[in-house]
């Protein structure tokens, strides 16, 4: 039988408010979309969960311009309990290194959390974030770096191509192999 404990509730009130038969409806209405959409009733109570969203990104320190500031953002997830880490070659970092936003609330009702630390700006190093929730069957690693370096790379070839293309315009090397037609 759906709401079992508003149920009980109508049955042993004495007035049968409007209050409580309205209340009544709005939770067995909302118990009966919730069960449509997949979630889970147990013991009277609506269990769901929602996995995060992870996102890693590096940006300029806005203190030191020769250090980088790295960005862990878990968003999206429910229940609140979250592990999330920045760890570097596999190690978590020692929390006082880190600056956490704290779990905060989303408008939707789950919940985020944004932990990030400066590092300087040439060092190689392998770092990770790692998100471990509830809802998910095994945790996040998002890596820092490999994408800045694909992208610094490709910008030099690109910067190399440009100018020996321009260098061979100059010298008449260069033809276009376009047809005039009049």
């Amino acid at each position: 039988m759906p709401c079992p404990l508003l149920k009980r509730l109508w049955e042993h009130s004495l007035s049968g408010s409007s209050i409580l038969n309205g209340f009544i409806r709005t939770y067995c209405l909302s118990h009966v979309i919730l069960v449509f959409f997949g979630y889970t009733v147990m013991n009277e109570c609506v269990l769901f969960s929602a996995p995060p969203v992870v996102h890693a990104f590096a940006t300029k320190s806005v203190r030191d311009p020769k250090k980088v500031r790295l960005t862990c953002l878990a968003t999206g997830f429910y229940p609140k309990d979250v592990e999330l880490c920045v760890r570097k070659f596999g190690t978590s970092i020692p929390e006082h290194l880190i600056t956490s936003s704290g779990i905060r609330h989303n408008d939707d009702g789950t919940y985020q959390l944004r932990k990030s630390m400066e590092i300087n700006g040439d060092d190689p190093t392998d770092y990770d974030c790692y998100v471990h929730h509830s809802s998910l069957t095994e945790p996040v690693m998002k890596k820092w770096g490999a994408v800045g370096g694909v992208i610094v790379i490709l910008l030099i070839v690109l910067a190399v191509l440009f100018f020996v293309l321009i260098k061979k315009r100059m010298n008449g090397e260069y033809k276009c192999f376009c047809t005039d037609s009049v």
